[in-house]
């Protein structure tokens, strides 16, 4: 089984989101799991120009680096997608990401693989609300 982690967060190394989604993909590779942990923010993603040529031909109108992703997330049997909380959303990273994959949603090339969310939140104890 192949297994894509995809980390978001800005802050690269120090990043607690990543420091997770390392120890996931290391309990996955010791289950017997091949493992591939890709850094979307070290990647040159640009932003969904609403073309519509991937739903014409298939393929993605701008050159970056994203062609190279899908394919990654494509040959996966699993994609871990993490993410810090940022106001209560996920990274720009990561959702520039998701804002490329139209073609993917409309045609369901997902369809039959295994997906897991990670996140991670933190803040000053006056900005947590309790829930009763």
């Amino acid at each position: 089984m192949k297994i894509v982690g995809i980390s978001s967060s800005p802050r690269g190394k120090n990043s607690n989101t990543l420091k997770l989604l390392d120890a996931v993909l290391e309990g996955a590779k010791e289950a017997g799991a091949e493992v591939e942990s890709i850094d979307v923010a070290k990647l040159n993603i640009k932003y969904c120009i609403a073309c519509d040529k991937c739903h014409k031909t298939g393929e993605c109108s701008i050159k970056d680096d994203f062609p190279a992703l899908l394919t990654k997330l494509l040959q996966a049997d699993g994609v871990i997608w993490s993410s810090p909380n940022y106001i209560t959303n996920v990274t720009a990273q990561l959702k520039t990401v998701f804002d490329r994959c139209p073609l993917v949603i409309h045609e369901q090339l997902f369809e039959g693989k295994y997906g897991m969310s990670l996140t991670t939140a933190g803040g000053n104890e006056i900005d947590f609300i309790p829930i009763s």
